[in-house]
């Protein structure tokens, strides 16, 4: 829907670089829009595994459809959400399902205090081993949510940290 308000506002600056209008003489009509508002947030938590559970085809070698589902407390890695460092913010779990031996693909879900982070996408292993996923959106005040989420290494606590945008959608104007 956003993007059909932003393709009918630039009609009329289109027609008038081609040097026409709609109708001849007629002045183009000005679309009513409204900007929008992104702000950026970033969260870091202390990510420690609850409960994992591996499904692979091959014991010894890990193949397209292998998957592991996982569960974790949030811990805050720095002072947030009314809370110190250290105290239960939250949780999250989700699905990583391989792709091919060496790819994958990262599926889940985290929940905090003020709702929740929906992350999925084709996982990226950087050169330090961490790992990042795309934000997709979530609920709350994360409801237009888009951005990374930053798994660090470590097999049993991890710090995440979400980079995220999370847009203002207006109202439509009278």
């Amino acid at each position: 829907m956003r993007a059909r308000l932003i393709l009918l506002g630039l009609v009329p600056v289109a027609l008038a670089a081609c040097g026409g209008t709609a109708v001849k003489g007629a002045t183009p009509p000005v679309a009513k829009t409204q900007q929008h508002a992104a702000t950026a947030v970033t969260i870091e938590v202390t990510s420690v595994v609850t409960s994992t559970k591996a499904h692979q085809a091959k014991a010894k070698a890990t193949t397209a459809g292998d998957r592991i589902e996982f569960r974790d407390v949030l811990l805050n890695f720095k002072p947030q959400f009314g809370k110190h460092v250290n105290e239960r913010i939250g949780s999250d779990n989700g699905t990583m399902t391989f792709t091919s031996k060496t790819t994958a693909r990262l599926d889940g879900v985290a929940r905090l205090p003020d709702g929740q982070i929906r992350f999925s996408g084709d996982v990226t292993v950087l050169a330090d081993n961490t790992i990042t996923v795309p934000v997709v959106g979530g609920t709350g005040r994360y409801q237009h949510a888009s951005g990374t989420l930053h798994v660090g290494a470590g097999s049993k606590r991890s710090r995440n940290t979400y980079k995220l945008l999370i847009e203002s959608i207006p109202g439509p104007i009278a």
